[in-house]
């Protein structure tokens, strides 16, 4: 067998990390309430900023996408504020951090969610 002599390229590890803390985000389970349905529900879809504390709780959310209903978009950011994650594990850097998330209603096809997104702006 022939070894290779390849260079390892160790700058990469820091968009490594933030991958693998996305992924490792979306395996955890957040638990929703069940959403409404009937006359006020309806299909609609979005990409939202969100931030989640140590306890579990979201502690900060807004749509970084539209789902082109203010109504809609308006439940859906109530939806996300009513999701739980587990408390918090040691080494869990992500807790407090702002991640995107396609949310959605009804049978609404999510839109792709960007690799990472920001708070918004202070006025």
């Amino acid at each position: 067998m022939i070894a290779s002599r390849r260079r390892v390229d160790f700058r990469a590890a820091p968009r490594l990390a933030g991958l693998v803390a996305i992924l490792a985000l979306s395996a955890c389970a957040a638990v929703p309430q069940p959403a409404a349905r009937g006359a006020e529900a309806s299909d609609a879809a979005a990409v939202a900023c969100v931030r989640v504390g140590a306890d579990g709780a979201v502690t900060g959310a807004f749509l970084v996408t539209s789902s082109g209903d203010r109504d809609s978009d308006r439940r859906l950011i109530e939806m996300i504020r009513r999701l739980r994650w587990p408390p918090a594990r040691d080494g869990e850097a992500w807790r407090g951090t702002w991640f995107p998330m396609p949310v959605g209603l009804g049978d609404a096809r999510l839109p792709e969610a960007p690799a990472a997104c920001a708070p918004p702006l202070e006025a």
